[in-house]
Parts: C-alpha cells; structure tokens; sequence
C-alpha cells in the first residue's frame, strides 16, 4: 500500500492532543524534556499554556509547532502497520518532513526551525505586508492578477502558495493585496500574518537560513521527501541546504505535489492528527484517496484502497537525476551516416552512467550526478544535438531537481 506523511506548516492548531501525549506518552514527555534543553527555554511550559498555537508569535509558535507535529510521528512511528513511502510537509513542515526522514537529526531540526521563526519574526518593513487566500480563481488568473497589480503599483505580489486547483495564496505589500480585492472578481481572504511569505521579499531570512544551514549534516534520507520547491523527491541529502534556501522565496507548489503523488500511486494520505486541513484543502481529492491520522492508520480503520487505486508505480527517488539522463541519451535520434566510432563512444557513456544507478543503494553523490550530466553532454554533442536544445535538455533536469545552482 502506498503511503504518504503530510506535515503541516504555520496556523492555529490545538495543543490538547500534544498535552495527553506528553502527558501519558514516556517516549514524548522525554523528547519536550530534551526541547527544553536545546532551545534553553522551556517550551513545555509554553505548550501547557496555550490552547492553541494561534495567538503565538512566530517566534514561538515555529518551534512549538515543529514539535506537535514531529512528537506525534515519534510516538506513533513504531505502532504502524505499514510506514509511510514518503513523507511531505507545507513550508515548515518541509523541516518537520526532513526531520522524520532522519535527513536532520531531532535538535538540528528543531534549532533550525526556531532561528527561521526568529528571523522572520524579527523583520521589519517600511511597508506593511500580507497573504491573502484567493478562492474560485485559477493559478492562470491568479498569477495574472499578480502581474497586473505589480505592475500598475509596482509592488511585490505573487502567487505564494498553490493549495489547490481553486485555492492559492497570494503574498506581497499590503497595498498590492488591497489593490487585488478590488479587481478580482473571486473571494480574496486575508490572512492573519504581516509578512509576505515565500516572496522575494523574504530574501534576507533565506539568506540568514542559509548560514544557519551551513554548520548542519544533512543525511541520506530514510523515506523519500518531497520538496515543495520542485514538487519532486530531494534527489539527494546534499541538495538540502540548497532547497530549502529556495523555498524561503518560492512558491509551495502543493497541487503539483499532490497530482504527483496520485500519478505515483499514493492512495493513503496520513495527517498527525484528526485535523482535515489537507482534506479541505484538497476536496476534488476527497473520493480518489483515503484521508485519515496517524491513529487511526494505527488502529486499523482506515480502509485498503490499495486494490481500487494502485497504479503499480513508485518513486523515484535518488536515482531520479541519473534515470533522467540516461533516458534522454535514449530518447535523442541518431544523426544519418554515424561512424561506429562515435557510437561507441555514445556506448560507453551511456554504460558509465548505467553503472552509477545500478549501484546505488541509497542516493548518488554530487560527483556522481556531476558525471551523469557530463556524459548526458557528450552524449548529445555525438549525436549532433544543437547546441541550445542540448543547454535547454541538461538545464530542464537541473531545474526539475531543483539544483540549477549548483552546477
């Protein structure tokens, strides 16, 4: 059966399921315990405090929030008939994902999330910011809603979030938003943030999130992660910091990520808890796959739509990069009138790569992928591919891993 972890990001959340945990679970009395420790404040006493996480700064409700969320995998992780095949998280929850795929350990995710809550809790703008929920519209309306405003204002606003076909988040200043209200003709909801996030306007914390990052070991991954940059599974632990630098900035890319999901025959969708957000959010997805919690996967209720739905694919995980350039060394005519010399050459590229992804047990190196894409190039050059369509074909697998950067 194929299983997906959603984690959630930022928003108002009840603190009562992680208080009876807490309370009645060893396993999670003793990870707040250790919390308190790492961050050198206690934030159990914050957790008992509050109903809910909605009235906390971001400061405090980032790390608090990490915390609900990975305690109650923690807990439950081992009780499960059947792990998840992967694992997603929106926006902060990307963190939270990353820390249950043991690709961060516990307090490196946990530090982490509490200096990305600082640092946007600590900017300050001379212009007022803010997100708003426009519903009913396409992203095609939406990101031309954006393009008209921008430029009539010239202000920031862009498409943040894209939630659903017919929900996406938009985010820039405030008098952008206000200007979007009175041109759409769909609902446009504000929400209850001041900062505009996953904008070019959050630069400067990308930028302090990337130094944070770079004192970080980031592991092979345990349970293939799906990056909201991409849309797509990290490709490989060293793509991380880079990522996640990114999706500072860009937008959360949540409808590719689920239609990516359904076309890689994912047919359960798990929450930590009985909340629905993703079920809302998602509805034309409510009678396709089985929604439900950690608990109830535990227990046993859910239904097996495993025979209704499985498409008897899987996710390509670390050797997504090689698979890619291998394909396209396939994929690519030969020219009329080849020397067998050249094919040859073709040959023993095509082989050198082949060698790397049958190898691989968990994920390639950098100098691996490095390798692939060179013999991808030489392989495109035999095949006299001009020039640009050979640049467009090797920049396409950089983009769809999201490691344009770093080559």
């Amino acid at each position: 059966m194929n299983v997906v972890l959603l984690l959630e990001g930022q928003g108002s959340y009840s603190t009562e399921k992680t208080k009876q945990l807490i309370q009645h679970d060893s396993n999670a009395s003793a990870l707040w315990k250790n919390a308190d420790k790492i961050l050198g404040w206690s934030i159990s006493d914050l957790v008992h405090k509050n109903e809910h996480t909605g009235m906390l700064e971001t400061d405090l409700a980032q790390p608090m929030i990490f915390l609900m969320e990975y305690t109650a995998w923690h807990c439950a992780k081992n009780t499960l008939p059947e792990a998840p095949n992967c694992v997603v998280g929106h926006s902060l929850g990307e963190i939270t994902a990353l820390a249950a795929a043991e690709v961060l350990c516990f307090e490196d995710a946990l530090l982490l999330t509490a200096r990305r809550g600082e640092v946007m809790q600590k900017f300050t703008s001379k212009e007022p910011q803010g997100m708003a929920a426009l519903i009913g519209a396409s992203s095609a309306e939406a990101e031309q809603l954006c393009k008209q405003v921008s430029q009539e204002l010239d202000l920031v606003l862009t498409c943040a979030n894209y939630n659903s076909p017919s929900q996406i988040v938009i985010s820039g200043y405030r008098k952008a938003l206000e200007r979007a209200a009175e041109l759409t003709t769909s609902v446009l909801k504000p929400l209850q943030v001041t900062r505009a996030f996953h904008t070019p306007l959050m630069k400067f914390a990308a930028d302090v999130m990337d130094e944070a990052m770079s004192k970080l070991k980031f592991y092979p991954s345990k349970i293939p992660v799906i990056s909201g940059v991409t849309a797509r599974p990290y490709p490989a632990s060293w793509t991380v910091r880079h990522l996640l630098k990114k999706q500072i900035t860009s937008p959360v890319r949540w409808t590719e990520i689920m239609n990516y999901l359904q076309e890689k025959g994912f047919t359960t969708f798990l929450q930590t808890s009985e909340r629905t957000l993703f079920r809302d959010m998602n509805p034309e997805l409510r009678d396709v796959v089985c929604w439900g919690s950690l608990e109830q996967w535990s227990n046993g209720e859910l239904y097996n739509f495993d025979n209704l739905f499985r498409k008897g694919s899987s996710v390509l995980f670390a050797v997504g990069v090689l698979s890619d350039c291998l394909r396209k060394m396939i994929a690519n005519p030969w020219p009329e009138n080849i020397a067998s010399e050249d094919v040859k050459q073709a040959q023993g590229c095509y082989h050198t790569v082949l060698d790397i992804w049958k190898k691989q047990a968990s994920e390639p190196t950098q100098r691996e992928v490095g390798l692939a894409l060179k013999n991808l190039s030489k392989v495109l050059t035999i095949k006299k591919i001009d020039s640009k369509t050979k640049s467009e074909q090797i920049e396409n697998i950089l983009e769809k891993y999201g490691i344009k950067g770093m080559y």
